[in-house]
């Protein structure tokens, strides 16, 4: 299952920064309801490259209790020594080629005829699938 991040791609609301509590708690409330749906076994797992690395971090440290693993890629938990916007506390420019990316990115509109009404009727339907969390995302795949 893929799922965006409030206020991105086809969500609804408005994004409010990066690892914000809101977002945390939005991944946690998102494993709690596919571990509840009748198509999942209740064990959820999580994956994500760069941003959806470390939100899968961040949410694997709040417990949530129905996640079981978490695959983190080009990601750290030491944010200050070790991450694109700083290193070891300083600003780094790749902040700018960042930031113009991400501009892009949230500027897109919705793919037409793919939101969340489709999503749902697909993974729905799809008896004996799993969970997989992808960069705060979540995405299913046959088990």
């Amino acid at each position: 299952m893929r799922v965006d991040i409030r206020g991105s791609g086809e969500s609804d609301g408005v994004i409010d920064g990066e690892y914000t509590p809101r977002e945390l708690a939005d991944g946690c409330e998102l494993i709690a309801w596919i571990a509840a749906q009748p198509w999942s076994n209740g064990n959820v797992g999580m994956m994500g490259i760069s941003w959806g690395g470390f939100n899968c971090l961040q949410v694997a440290a709040l417990k949530p209790p129905a996640l079981k693993a978490v695959i983190s890629i080009a990601s750290t938990v030491d944010r200050y020594n070790d991450d694109i916007h700083y290193k070891n506390g300083t600003h780094l420019s790749a902040q700018l080629s960042w930031a113009a990316t991400m501009l892009a990115y949230q500027s897109r509109s919705p793919r037409s005829g793919a939101g969340r009404r489709q999503m749902e009727g697909n993974v729905a339907g799809a008896a004996g699938e799993r969970a997989l969390f992808h960069g705060g995302m979540a995405r299913t795949s046959a088990s």
